[in-house]
């Protein structure tokens, strides 16, 4: 099982993978002209990059490709910005498991993180006994990692009952 992500600048993604969220990150190539590459995507004179990272105890790897000697214009939200929100059209997420949610949000916010190009959301429950939050990677893809926890998200009641 892979997935495949296409991203704006290469070092500072591995970077907010790798030194903020704790992903191994390997295979890191240079520019090359990969021609399936080219054939798949009709970008008949893009060069590309690859790297390939993985989350701690996943299977899932996560192939990432940063395009070059093409147009590289980011889709643009509904309002125009080039903030994307997780519900615009062309939005992509990616849910995953967490151990520790406010350590990863704590991760983000502090030094470490600061600079990274990410944006974190507030922690929320989600009934019956999880927590989670949204994070914009540098690239405006949506990770929403969520945790269990111990009567943080008390399940919703039915009137009468």
């Amino acid at each position: 099982m892979r997935l495949s992500i296409a991203v704006n600048d290469m070092s500072q993604t591995t970077r907010f993978y790798r030194d903020v969220l704790g992903f191994s990150v390997e295979g890191e190539t240079g520019f090359t002209a990969d021609q399936p590459t080219r054939l798949l995507t009709g970008l008949t004179t893009a060069d590309v990059r690859r790297a390939r990272m993985q989350a701690p105890g996943s299977m899932l790897w996560i192939e990432l490709v940063e395009f070059n000697g093409v147009d590289r214009t980011p889709l643009r939200a509904a309002d125009g910005s080039h903030r994307m929100r997780i519900q615009d059209r062309g939005a992509a997420r990616l849910q995953l498991r967490a151990q520790n949610i406010d350590a990863l949000v704590f991760s983000i916010i502090t030094r470490r993180g600061r600079n990274s190009g990410a944006r974190v959301g507030g922690i929320v429950a989600i009934p019956p006994n999880l927590k989670g939050v949204v994070v914009v990677d540098p690239n405006n893809f949506f990770l929403t990692p969520y945790a269990p926890c111990d009567g943080c998200a008390p399940g919703l009641q039915t009137p009468g009952r």
